[in-house]
């Protein structure tokens, strides 16, 4: 070991060979607690090897805290041994209490020493848990600041990034993970929308209303789906961009008048919305939309649905929304119209635009299994297993 560091020091550590030591193990523990340390802890070395891979001499470490600095020297001689055994632990205390059994990082890749070999004045394997879970926890806030960089810079989604983190991890860190991939989601809107611009891009949108079971769903997805590309389907009513990636298109299913304000609706459904940032309201941090088309199905026309908001016209009025759509389509279940706005509230089906609906129950043959007299059955069980 190196000699002598600072005269004074409340941090050393103690090393010399069993062959040398100026009295027993026994002795030297005896000596080592009359200096009155605040903590110590020693152990043998008897599995240790050299560099070239034989075995080391046994030998014992000690490591001492005090109270107040106290003198390298002085210990030393207290000990009947030479300063230069004797080394200030510059690297931290905690340190030295965990190089005894080589829990440091420099020491891993040698043997290592079960902590109930360990002679202290403290409960050392207490020590050594704790500064095992601190590590521990140390590295995986390192290892999830690794991935947040990651998932900024596009190298993982956030979808790998959740899966590489344990439930706990994960808990903890949930919030600075929805900001990162917020920001994230940004930036790739920030280059979508320019390279939209460049192209002369602007958003469609698409308005399907009817009443349930017209297969209002199963025309915007097959139509997404024609466009090409991932396609975002809402989902919660609570929050309808919960779960939106940058979506190039977008279906605001079975949307509510409640599901989102009206002039958020304007902003997401604006034509020349691709020419500036336009935020999607959602739970933790409002998320940046990238779509070129956004379909609307809703068992409200659009005027209902504007009614419904309670909206004032001298505000935000009905034409407003009226403008930005590239078409409205009702859905009956024997027909699909694609609609005109009348006035008062009023759409008309536009003659030569009406087609039969393949979508609707009615042209499915509303062939559901389930029989409600055979679930009746199911649920009581059948005659044959009821009690006598």
């Amino acid at each position: 070991m190196s000699g002598s560091s600072p005269i004074k020091t409340r941090a050393m550590m103690y090393e010399q060979q069993l062959s040398h030591l100026p009295a027993s193990v026994d002795d030297m523990y005896g000596k080592i607690a009359a200096l009155s340390p605040k903590r110590y802890a020693g152990i043998v070395h008897d599995c240790d090897q050299t560099d070239a891979g034989r075995p080391a001499a046994a030998h014992l470490h000690v490591m001492m805290e005090f109270a107040n600095p106290r003198s390298v020297r002085s210990i030393a001689k207290a000990l009947g041994d030479k300063p230069e055994r004797i080394e200030a632990w510059k690297a931290g205390v905690e340190n030295g209490f965990s190089y005894l059994c080589h829990k440091t990082d420099g020491a891993r890749s040698k043997h290592q020493y079960d902590p109930g070999l360990v002679r202290a004045n403290f409960d050392y394997p207490a020590l050594l848990a704790s500064i095992e879970s601190r590590v521990t926890r140390a590295r995986s806030h390192s290892n999830i600041k690794i991935l947040l960089d990651d998932l900024l810079e596009g190298r993982i989604d956030k979808e790998a990034l959740v899966s590489q983190l344990s439930g706990s991890e994960y808990a903890r860190a949930k919030r600075q993970v929805e900001d990162v991939y917020a920001r994230r989601l940004q930036v790739q809107a920030v280059e979508w929308r320019a390279k939209m611009v460049e192209e002369g891009r602007r958003v469609q949108t698409v308005w399907i209303f009817g009443p349930a079971g017209t297969g209002k769903s199963t025309l915007a997805e097959q139509y997404a789906r024609r466009k090409g590309g991932r396609c975002f389907v809402s989902g919660s009513t609570r929050d309808i961009f919960q779960g939106y990636a940058g979506e190039h298109s977008v279906i605001l299913d079975e949307l509510r008048p409640k599901s989102i304000p009206y002039a958020d609706l304007l902003r997401l459904t604006d034509p020349f919305a691709i020419g500036h940032e336009v935020m999607a309201p959602s739970r933790y941090s409002d998320k940046p939309v990238a779509a070129d088309l956004i379909v609307i199905t809703s068992p409200y026309s659009p005027y209902e649905f504007f009614y419904e908001q309670g909206n004032n016209a001298d505000t935000d009025g009905f034409d407003q929304l009226e403008r930005r759509l590239a078409a409205v389509i009702e859905m009956q279940q024997r027909e699909i119209c694609l609609c005109q706005y009348a006035g008062n509230g009023w759409y008309l089906p536009m003659p030569d635009y009406t087609r039969p609906n393949p979508y609707s129950r009615f042209a499915r043959g509303d062939d559901s299994s389930a029989d409600p007299t055979k679930v009746y059955e199911s649920v009581l069980g059948t005659s044959a297993d009821s009690p006598d």
